[in-house]
């Protein structure tokens, strides 16, 4: 019954406030989760970031904030190349429907 009332709120929220700002930022992040899911399993198992503790034993809060900052850095960009790549599909796919229309 919660969650009901959770989808109508939200719903009745979209209509309201679709201009707003905040509302365009989690709508993006929401869209992107999955995305960010797949980069963030991928780059766990292809990067060994357990070895950064090994190299700066003795200051392990740079250690930390450094593998953060890494793997944000590998998200971001994974993520930006899933869009590019997403784009250049759709141009792909544009280029073949303008050109079968023209040929028939």
């Amino acid at each position: 019954c919660i969650g009901i009332l959770y989808i109508i709120f939200f719903t009745w929220m979209r209509r309201h406030l679709n201009e707003n700002f905040m509302v365009r930022v989690v709508n993006n992040i929401g869209f992107n989760t999955l995305w960010i899911l797949c980069i963030h399993a991928f780059e766990e198992k292809v990067f060994p970031w357990y070895r950064l503790r090994y190299l700066f034993m003795e200051k392990e809060i740079f250690a930390v904030s450094v593998c953060f900052i890494l793997r944000c850095m590998v998200i971001f960009a994974g993520l930006k190349f899933l869009e590019f790549s997403r784009k250049m599909i759709k141009r792909r796919k544009r280029r073949i429907r303008s050109s079968q229309i023209i040929i028939e």
